[in-house]
């Protein structure tokens, strides 16, 4: 298995099948989907058993947080690359995964790309570097081979809000780790 996607979730109900179907509508077909729910009340692991799909693997158990659901995926996940996409984003296209596994991409730990978000802001974008550091590169944006984690840790329960930048500055500073 190529790629692993983790979705966490808590009643996403509204926003889901967005992003489901901008990763089940994908060219790139490698893929498992694991949705980590926080134990919804509304309608989310309804939405996600809907798709039938037997790449989709849906857990639905109290967490301690989008970091701990987190977590939690990258124990469960079986693709060498991990990514983290929210239950309220999608991918930009059907062509994004495929893309990006047509590159030699193998040679490196972290790969990471611009995100387009609805507010006009350019921290999210472009090559990250010492002048950008106090900008976190969202997880949306990252792509990490799964023995990193093993490397680095999971993400920090210690940082509610922040736990991502927190394992980002990690990857970026780390010598033993190649990123594009």
């Amino acid at each position: 298995m190529k790629l692993s996607i983790i979705i966490p979730t808590f009643n996403s109900a509204s926003v889901l099948p967005k992003a489901l179907d901008s990763i089940v509508g994908q060219t790139f077909t490698d893929w498992e989907m694991l949705i980590m729910d926080g134990v919804s009340t509304d309608d989310t692991v309804k939405i996600a058993q809907s798709y039938n799909d037997s790449r989709i693997r849906i857990y639905s158990e109290p967490d301690k947080g989008i970091y701990d659901a987190m977590n939690k995926g990258i124990r469960k996940a079986q693709g060498e690359w991990l990514y983290f996409l929210g239950s309220d984003d999608w991918l930009l296209n059907k062509d994004v995964l495929s893309s990006l596994f047509s590159m030699e991409i193998d040679q490196y730990d972290v790969v990471y790309g611009d995100v387009e978000a609805n507010q006009l802001d350019s921290m999210h974008k472009g090559e990250w570097s010492m002048s950008s550091i106090e900008y976190n590169r969202c997880h949306q944006a990252i792509f990490y081979k799964r023995k990193i984690f093993k490397k680095l840790g999971y993400y920090d329960l210690a940082y509610p809000i922040w736990a991502d930048y927190d394992l980002n500055l990690k990857w970026f500073f780390s010598t033993k780790l190649k990123n594009k």
